[in-house]
């Protein structure tokens, strides 16, 4: 018929998204070096335990200053619990990469390689050393999840659209020592 029956208002419960995030962080040993000397680079990556779920396809890419030569063989995996760690490839040095990782919430992995400091640094100045990480919250390769939406493919940390935000970033600055005139009596 014509009547109709009204519902009333209704409500659902609250609904806590949880998604996987990787924190990049970066340190160099030592901390201040002159032309020549070696360093040693520490990038972390992290899971979260809390408020997180599994992260896939986990990439990090880490493109050296230009003042900064990798030595060759050095890029290895440090302390690195986890059930499936990132393959590493230094063939395409100053480039580095790894790809391949999975972290689950409270897992961390440390990746690890030396640089030499170039005769081109100035002193008293930076070498600055930035490496980006991406992953995925679902494993293998996802593709239009729904017809009606175009944007409904796995985010990647490719940042397009806005939306595929899964990327991090560590940065660390080599400080580069200072020239100073040292005096000496004779």
């Amino acid at each position: 018929g014509s009547g109709g029956t009204s519902l009333g208002v209704s409500s659902a419960p609250a609904v806590t998204v949880i998604e996987p995030q990787v924190n990049a962080a970066k340190s160099v040993l030592p901390a201040t070096a002159d032309a020549g000397d070696t360093v040693t680079y520490t990038v972390t990556l992290t899971n979260p335990a809390a408020n997180s779920t599994t992260a896939y396809d986990v990439s990090w890419l880490d493109t050296l200053d230009v003042n900064l030569t990798y030595q060759a063989g050095t890029l290895a995996l440090g302390a690195c619990a986890v059930a499936v760690p990132p393959t590493l490839n230094d063939a395409g040095a100053p480039t580095l990469t790894a790809s391949g990782g999975q972290l689950e919430p409270g897992q961390s992995c440390q990746i690890t390689f030396q640089a030499a400091v170039g005769y081109g640094v100035s002193p008293g100045g930076t070498a600055p050393n930035t490496a980006t990480t991406q992953w995925t919250s679902l494993p293998g390769v996802v593709n239009n999840v729904s017809s009606y939406n175009p944007d409904s493919d796995e985010r990647t940390g490719t940042g397009a659209p806005a939306q595929n935000d899964y990327s991090s970033t560590g940065t660390v600055n080599l400080a580069v020592q200072n020239v100073a005139p040292v005096k000496h009596l004779l």
